[in-house]
């Protein structure tokens, strides 16, 4: 998918369905939106003055979260259907219910912040998370802090990389497995480990 040409057709609009549809909505399973590298692209636009970087960052950042709290609803709504009442399918069945349940219950915070950063998994935290009746406040409180952590990153990566690097859009898949690399290291892990520790005991 050209996120250049996306972005030259449509802007801020583009990037609002693109991060909405991949941060929560069940679509963002099956469609292969290019949420990272499109903000990433809008960044490196921001750079050359075709696109306000404030605006990006805004537009970026109420997707994200809005996203994340509309696949908050459809896990509580259709999660417990789909495990406890349905058991005649191999795929989702009880016992993989309670799993779901007892992971989100010990991990579902630092799950919320790192699957911001991982493919997939962008879009399942939060369908898991209402699945598993996180509470809602504590879990807008991650929902806000990831959403905008994961746009700041994104996006003021191209902004900055654009300002000196030639066609620095093209450098978007790269940066994709770095993110991989460094959300999954033990570094990353502690920080987001600390900042869960402090909403938990809040």
């Amino acid at each position: 998918m050209d996120t250049t040409a996306l972005l030259e057709s449509f802007g801020y609009l583009v990037i609002f369905a693109s991060v909405f549809i991949e941060s929560g909505v069940i679509l963002g399973l099956v469609l292969p939106l290019p949420g990272f590298s499109l903000l990433f692209t809008a960044g490196v636009f921001a750079a050359g003055d075709k696109l306000n970087i404030a605006a990006i960052i805004t537009v970026g950042s109420i997707a994200a979260i809005l996203g994340y709290i509309a696949g908050y609803f459809t896990g509580a709504k259709y999660g417990r259907k789909l495990f406890y009442e349905k058991t005649t399918s191999k795929y989702f069945t009880q016992k993989q219910g309670q799993v779901t349940e007892r992971f989100m219950k010990k991990y579902g915070y630092s799950t919320l912040i790192l699957g911001r950063f991982l493919p997939v998994m962008h879009s399942v935290a939060p369908l898991m998370s209402g699945f598993a009746k996180t509470p809602f406040v504590p879990f807008m409180i991650v929902n806000v802090i990831g959403g905008i952590l994961w746009v700041l990153f994104a996006s003021l990566l191209g902004y900055f990389l654009g300002q000196v690097v030639p066609h620095a859009q093209y450098l978007a898949i790269p940066f994709v497995v770095a993110t991989l690399i460094i959300a999954n290291s033990p570094a990353g892990k502690r920080i987001v480990n600390r900042i869960t520790n402090k909403i938990e005991t809040s």
